[in-house]
């Protein structure tokens, strides 16, 4: 009874890890998420969260959905910036992009996801 009541104080307290355990909750999401495009130009921009144990962003984009993890799709980027440009896109292309915040201990929030058709010149 007494580690449920420690475990309840750690988390009252605000701790997100426990010593062995790793992080207990993933980051937040990224949020202000906005597209900019340009003939064959996909630009995304986005405010990391404020997570302390933020580890890195990672951008995934699929053609036929929205990527359902930070492994499904071709990787975009991967990093802590805020923005990716993506260039020599196929004009009228339809993408669909996801971009996920994580952990060191493999945890990820849920995506912010947006659409975007490529224009052409």
């Amino acid at each position: 009874m007494r580690s449920a009541v420690c475990l309840v104080l750690l988390l009252s307290a605000g701790c997100l890890t426990l010593p062995g355990c790793g992080a207990l909750f993933p980051p937040a999401s990224v949020t202000d998420l906005t597209v900019d495009t340009g003939p064959g130009r996909v630009t995304l921009t986005w405010t990391n969260p404020g997570d302390r144990d933020l580890a890195g962003i990672r951008v995934m984009r699929r053609s036929d959905a929205y990527p359902v993890s930070p492994e499904d799709g071709m990787l975009v980027y991967d990093g802590l910036g805020t923005t990716i440009t993506e260039t020599g896109l196929a004009p009228g292309a339809r993408l669909f992009y996801a971009v996920f915040a994580y952990d060191g201990y493999g945890n990820h929030a849920p995506a912010a996801g947006v659409t975007v058709t490529v224009p052409g010149a």
